[in-house]
């Protein structure tokens, strides 16, 4: 329990009314299960590949209406680093050796820059692609 309330107190950092009505009220409510989730039992008994917590929250946990928000939250982060790899494959190409003494901030404008204009090309290729097909 402290690691949760350790949790809840770094996911709503400064917003002390929205971990007061988490902790006193949505999680007792979830945890002592006085909210009716017999239908919601059910609903996640199959646990298979069509099974989509997101969707079971947004179904059932309108009662516990702070704890969905969090968990749609959670639940909306990406579990790969696929976008961390793109990121790194445009620093590499920006930070080199006769490049190395870029202030940090400067890189970072950098990147930024470099890593839109390749998605504005992409964009662009696929928008006449597009149009070839017509």
């Amino acid at each position: 329990m402290d690691a949760v309330l350790e949790f809840f107190d770094t996911l709503l950092f400064g917003d002390f009314e929205m971990e007061r009505q988490v902790v006193m009220i949505d999680l007792p409510k979830y945890k002592e299960k006085l909210v009716d989730l017999e239908l919601a039992i059910k609903g996640c008994m199959v646990n298979n590949a069509d099974f989509d917590p997101a969707r079971w929250w947004g179904l059932f946990g309108g009662s516990t209406r702070h704890l969905k928000k969090i968990a749609m939250r959670i639940l909306s982060l990406t579990s790969s680093s696929s976008g961390c790899e793109r990121n790194w494959s445009t620093f590499e190409v920006v930070h080199t050796k006769k490049r190395n003494r870029l202030e940090t901030n400067r890189l970072n404008n950098l990147v930024y820059v470099q890593f839109n204009a390749n998605l504005m090309e992409k964009t662009k290729r696929e928008k006449i692609g597009l149009w070839k097909c017509f």
